[in-house]
């Protein structure tokens, strides 16, 4: 039968779902024996009873539920302690925790110490080349012993004219010199002397006993060729202005005027030099026959400041030209406006006289200065800013003057 329907197709009965060929006849249905009740059914069907069954499954998962957390918490253990070693010794840098920054107060600056020598006058000398600063309360005299020599004394008015300082200089001279013959000084009676610098050049210091009164006083000696210079503190004078007084010391030089221009006047029989970027007026319509007046400005629209005038007097009086200076001068220092009572400097200028009166007037610094000489009686009369921005020039264009 197998070999007969080896090489024909098997088609399905789609009814049936029984495999028939395509030529034949189909196989019959099947046959069926009724079966016959055993009897009625008075009692229900009772199912077996049957043991408790435990489920594999669920008791496998409630393990898994309690060993993975654990397999988990050893593996981390084991994973910590395998790689702890590597990282501490690894080149990653370790976390650096930064301190917040401590506010500090902030530090106040420095304060500048004041300058004890503000508001002091200047002295300036330049045929001695000496320049200095002493306190406006005292009153400084000069005097030119030879003709290469000047003697300076500074009294204070307020202390019945004590001498506080005095001042020797001279060219072509030594130190010894100075002591001996100008000062007056017993040189044998000379101590143990000391280095002291005066503007940067090394002098020598000590004391010694005068000859006129036997007073012992402290001498400072210093040397710049070609000139010396002597400076003594008296007896009982202060030795904080004095040494004050020395740190202002400079030596200048006597060339600073050989560019400036010079001025001549015939009335007066003098001259004097002024820098040549300030402007000289002579163009005066109040002059006459005995009187003429000039004025020199550092700027030339501005008559408050900076503003040198000098104004010259011929006296009928030639023999009263002195008392004519005195009583001048006195006018001068009773003007109003003055902050304070001026002081009267004593100066020798290019071989004449003058006395200086200098102070705060008017919100200026203002100088009034009075030269005679012979048959010429000047008046100067200077006008500053209370800085003294040009008070240098003054001193330097006051020093020119040369009587002829």
């Amino acid at each position: 039968m197998f070999s007969a329907l080896k090489n024909k197709p098997v088609i399905m009965n789609e009814g049936i779902g029984v495999p028939f060929t395509q030529t034949g006849t189909p196989p019959p249905p099947p046959s069926f024996t009724p079966v016959s009740p055993v009897g009625p059914v008075t009692e229900p069907l009772t199912a077996p009873t049957l043991p408790p069954m435990v489920s594999t499954t669920n008791s496998n998962v409630r393990k898994m539920l309690f060993i993975i957390p654990i397999a988990l918490v050893v593996g981390t253990m084991i994973v910590i302690t395998a790689i702890l070693p590597s990282l501490k010794n690894s080149q990653t840098p370790a976390l650096v925790v930064v301190p917040e920054p401590t506010l500090v107060p902030e530090t106040p600056a420095p304060t500048a110490k004041p300058d004890p020598t503000k508001g002091w006058k200047v002295y300036v000398n330049r045929p001695a080349e000496l320049s200095f600063k002493y306190p406006p309360t005292l009153s400084l005299k000069e005097e030119k012993t030879t003709l290469n020599s000047y003697a300076l004394t500074l009294t204070d008015e307020a202390s019945s004219s004590a001498i506080i300082a005095k001042i020797y200089s001279g060219r072509n001279l030594h130190t010894q010199d100075l002591l001996a013959v100008n000062a007056g000084i017993d040189v044998g009676s000379r101590g143990t002397e000391t280095d002291n610098e005066v503007s940067g050049i090394i002098g020598k210091k000590g004391s010694a006993t005068l000859r006129a009164d036997g007073s012992t006083v402290l001498y400072v000696g210093v040397e710049k060729d070609p000139s010396a210079f002597v400076f003594l503190l008296p007896s009982g004078a202060s030795p904080d202005t004095f040494n004050t007084l020395l740190s202002t010391v400079r030596f200048v030089s006597q060339g600073i005027t050989a560019e400036w221009q010079t001025y001549s006047n015939t009335m007066g029989s003098y001259s004097l030099k002024y820098p040549p970027e300030w402007q000289l007026n002579t163009n005066n319509q109040t002059a006459t026959a005995s009187a003429q007046t000039i004025s020199i400005r550092k700027n030339p629209m501005d008559n408050q400041f900076q503003n040198l005038v000098v104004e010259v007097t011929v006296p009928t009086d030639k023999q009263k030209i002195e008392l004519s200076a005195g009583e001048l001068i006195s006018s001068l220092q009773n003007l109003a406006g003055w902050k304070e009572t001026p002081t009267l400097d004593f100066r020798t200028i290019g071989g004449g006289q003058a006395q200086i009166i200098s102070g705060e007037k008017d919100g200026a610094w203002t100088i009034y200065a009075v030269l005679w000489y012979r048959s010429s009686l000047i008046q100067v009369t200077w006008r500053d800013t209370l800085l003294r921005q040009e008070q240098e020039t003054f001193d330097d264009i006051f020093g020119s003057f040369t009587f002829r």
